[in-house]
């Protein structure tokens, strides 16, 4: 396990996975793994490497510091120590050693809950965060609310869901305003961290079934395997354990691509053991074909080829045109051009990457005429965001891109058909995500550039009314009026906000101040 910390600055370790809860996840499964060949391994070497994999596998989940994963681990070991209980009923030795355990570990997880506050239990990684753990603190209750926007979801399609890894579009349905309460980066969900709400959005109860019953069929099969002689006691043990720890795992958190490969691996381990194969009869050859071998072979080629080099090569021309757009314009769009020609299936992430870096870069000069590439630029960027609204018409964060794009090119142009044309879209992304304030700040902004006041009043009234306590909407509301002239108006709206209780970050306050040149009271 490579230990790399997370990029998003936590302190928390990621890997090669890019998220520590993979990484945590990941963890679980090597202490099971390790802890499965430590009972298969006869050599003494290889049992040492096993016990070593597995305390390396625990390593890694109190790295990740992710709190679900550490919950199902302890989950696991109170299984662990369960199944010898239930199991061994013949081997009173066996079980007084797990039951003294259990108890010693209960004891211990005791005094760390009690002194979970002192400075030598702050520091053990996620030990602390489990502990500290407060079902009011702000992440906490944006995933309870949107496993509450799951449920909804799923009344409205119940059978089958809204489609496998649709959950975003489920969110944004059903998006409440209270999420912007805890910032900005708790507005977007794209999955509802809970593996249980999640699949019944995205897959219906017909999916809930199913994923249920993996797990079902795996303990049934430990559990008769163990019976008929398949499993030995600690096979039963780890198979219990690892199956009680990913299932809790993903109660709080989601599936994902690494944890499928080494989930299904456990499964078809449990499977192998359980039913081995039957011996062949004299004279029957295990020979694979050459000719087949050959047809694998070139369809494995071109497999790799297409999902991974051809990408590979992609996604390197459009780091190359990122990277010379602002020292060589023009060498920034033949790179794109080519980036394109590839024929990526992620053709739709090359043009929104691009289209954001140029055009943050055309909005930093401000005068598109300024460069000789400018126009040219400006043109490629409206085509790919058509382009991509046209092949994602339900994700807003589309809408969203392009609505900013022709703001921005009609504020600087003058011109008030794009300014309408980016008015349009915002409707259309609001029928998408009625109550989310960033579709209608944008909107009221666009109102105020089309000098329909009264529309934007409107539309931030409309906002506050929704939620009256966020911040934002107030001082959006108050930059509105002194926009049209109406100052006194504007001090009125952030007087009014502080006498509802109305808390301003500071970053609210730093613009209050510098925009409409008003204090308020620090929280």
């Amino acid at each position: 396990m490579l230990i790399i910390s997370s990029p998003r600055g936590s302190g928390r370790v990621s890997g090669t996975l890019g998220n520590p809860i993979y990484y945590s996840g990941y963890g679980l499964f090597l202490s099971a793994l390790g802890y499965l060949a430590l009972w298969s391994e006869k050599r003494r070497g290889w049992k040492i490497y096993a016990l070593l994999s597995a305390l390396l596998g625990v390593v890694g989940v109190f790295l990740g510091e992710t709190r679900g994963t550490m919950l199902g681990l302890a989950v696991g070991v109170v299984a662990l120590f369960t199944t010898y209980v239930l199991a061994a009923r013949d081997n009173r030795r066996l079980r007084r050693f797990v039951v003294g355990l259990g108890a010693s570990a209960l004891l211990l997880a005791g005094i760390l809950f009690v002194f979970r506050q002192t400075p030598v239990v702050q520091k053990v990684p996620a030990l602390s965060r489990l502990l500290n753990t407060s079902l009011t603190d702000a992440t906490a209750g944006t995933r309870f609310m949107a496993w509450s926007i799951a449920v909804e979801a799923w009344q409205d399609k119940p059978i089958f869901g809204w489609g496998p890894n649709n959950y975003f579009y489920a969110f944004n349905a059903y998006y409440r305003p209270e999420f912007l309460l805890q910032g900005w980066r708790e507005t977007w969900f794209d999955n509802a961290h809970n593996i249980v709400m999640n699949t019944l959005a995205v897959q219906g109860i017909v999916g809930v079934g199913a994923y249920l019953a993996l797990f079902a069929a795996a303990f049934w099969l430990l559990i008769a395997g163990y019976h008929r002689g398949r499993f030995n006691i600690h096979w039963l043990a780890a198979g219990v354990a690892f199956l009680c720890g990913h299932f809790i795992h993903n109660f709080f958190v989601f599936e994902n691509p690494t944890s499928y490969l080494y989930f299904f691996w456990f499964l078809a381990w449990i499977n192998a053991q359980a039913y081995p194969p039957e011996p062949l009869a004299v004279g029957v050859s295990r020979r694979f074909p050459a000719v087949a071998g050959v047809a694998v072979f070139i369809a494995a080629a071109l497999v790799i080829f297409t999902t991974n080099i051809n990408v590979a090569r992609a996604n390197r021309a459009t780091l190359t045109a990122v990277s010379l757009l602002r020292a060589y314009p023009a060498k920034a769009l033949e790179a794109y051009d080519k980036a394109l020609a590839y024929g990526s299936p992620h053709i739709d992430d090359i043009r929104g990457d691009f289209s954001r870096y140029a055009s943050d870069f055309l909005i930093s000069i401000r005068e598109i005429d300024r460069l000789p590439e400018g126009q040219r630029m400006a043109a490629v960027i409206d085509s790919a965001l058509s382009s991509n609204r046209q092949l994602h018409p339900l994700d807003i964060r589309v809408h969203l891109q392009q609505i900013g794009w022709l703001q921005f090119l009609g504020v600087t142009r003058g011109d008030a058909q794009l300014l309408s044309e980016a008015e349009k879209i915002s409707y259309e992304a609001i029928a998408l995500s009625p109550r989310r304030q960033q579709l209608k700040y944008q909107l009221a902004t666009l109102k105020l550039n089309l000098r329909k006041f009264s529309e934007a009043e409107a539309v931030m009234q409309e906002v506050i009314n929704d939620e009256p306590r966020v911040g934002e909407s107030w001082w959006r509301l108050a930059v509105i009026y002194k926009e049209i002239g109406q100052p006194e108006a504007a001090e009125a709206v952030i007087r009014e906000a502080e006498a509802k209780g109305v808390v301003f970050d500071q970053g609210s306050r730093d613009i209050i101040e510098s925009s409409l040149g008003l204090t308020t009271t620090a929280p």
